[in-house]
């Protein structure tokens, strides 16, 4: 690499010296993401396209998220004679059931993953399916593993008296709620959605917390005697990695609702997985964590020797030799 910081990116890790080593942020482009706290406007996007659009001719190849502003940049792209190398390294896209909707974004998405080099993946299950519901060509498609997302801080774990839940993306709030109700357990539930969650009538053991700073929301997680994690069932890309990535690296005992965890948990080996929508099969899973010490620790002690394969520093070196493959195609390709 040789220090050179050679990659353009939307993405923000600037905590870790590794990612900065190569990787540079588009010049303003976080200042004016914090002048706007609720989210940049359209409008914006477009601007922040276009100027990420002008910048990237400077750098070996541009990384981004699939944030509104990169899907624009990708649409540009289309009319450059020479393309800057795009990887799309968050790609959490999935489609309406149905409607007039479904058609339109399955063309748009198609559009962006075919201007782009490469879009990752975090389950091999979506190497399958992205080419199927959304037309993605297989050969653009790359498996990475989601890393986790706690930044060298050292939290101290313990057995609490509480099941933590938290985030927002496809959350299966239904779910949750009905497999704990009247559960002999304190549940704390620390999410963005918490209005529509009360709309449930969750019982008296459930605490609703809305929001956290991440460094609190990892700490609280710690404490948690266990960690439950409920999905929508039917999406291409369900989520939740990060959440119980990261409690499975604080070495928690983790329960996951979802049809797409093959890649990151062994059920009733690191960790208890059931079927997405099931408030019968989440519930008996969580009644064992709590009536079964041992099986909890072992589950967790488990959990935190799999998460060395969600390494942060393994995933941005893997992002770096994408950029780097795709950048030396792209010249060859040129050349030729």
């Amino acid at each position: 690499m040789g220090g050179m910081r050679d990659l353009l990116t939307t993405q923000d890790k600037n905590y870790d010296p590794l990612w900065c080593s190569r990787a540079v942020v588009l010049p303003g482009y976080l200042e004016a993401r914090k002048r706007k706290p609720k989210g940049l406007s359209r409008i914006d996007d477009c601007i922040w396209g276009w100027k990420l659009f002008r910048t990237s001719s400077h750098y070996k190849a541009v990384i981004t998220g699939s944030e509104r502003l990169s899907l624009i940049f990708a649409l540009l792209q289309k009319f450059r004679f020479r393309k800057v190398p795009h990887i799309i390294m968050q790609s959490m896209w999935n489609l309406p059931g149905a409607g007039w909707k479904r058609p339109i974004l399955r063309f748009f998405l198609r559009t962006i993953a075919n201007s782009a080099c490469r879009v990752v993946v975090y389950s091999r299950r979506q190497l399958q399916l992205y080419p199927r519901e959304i037309g993605i060509p297989a050969d653009k498609l790359v498996f990475l593993h989601s890393h986790t997302y706690l930044f060298g801080e050292n939290h101290s774990t313990s057995r609490g008296d509480y099941i933590f839940s938290g985030g927002d993306s496809n959350r299966d709030h239904h779910t949750l709620i009905e497999s704990v109700r009247d559960m002999p357990c304190r549940v704390v539930i620390v999410t963005h959605q918490a209005e529509a969650i009360k709309k449930l009538n969750p019982s008296s053991n459930v605490e609703l917390i809305n929001g956290l700073p991440l460094s609190e929301f990892n700490r609280m997680m710690a404490g948690s005697l266990a960690v439950v994690v409920a999905l929508k069932p039917g999406k291409i890309e369900t989520g939740g990695r990060s959440v119980y990535g990261n409690a499975m690296a604080l070495g928690k005992t983790v329960v996951v609702a979802d049809d797409d965890t093959g890649d990151y948990i062994h059920d009733g080996l690191d960790g208890l997985v059931v079927p997405p929508g099931n408030v019968a099969a989440l519930r008996d899973a969580l009644q064992r964590v709590l009536a079964d010490p041992a099986l909890a620790e072992s589950l967790g002690h488990n959990a935190r020797q799999t998460a060395k394969a969600m390494d942060p520093k393994m995933f941005y070196l893997a992002i770096f030799d994408l950029a780097d493959l795709c950048a030396q195609r792209s010249a060859t390709s040129l050349n030729s």
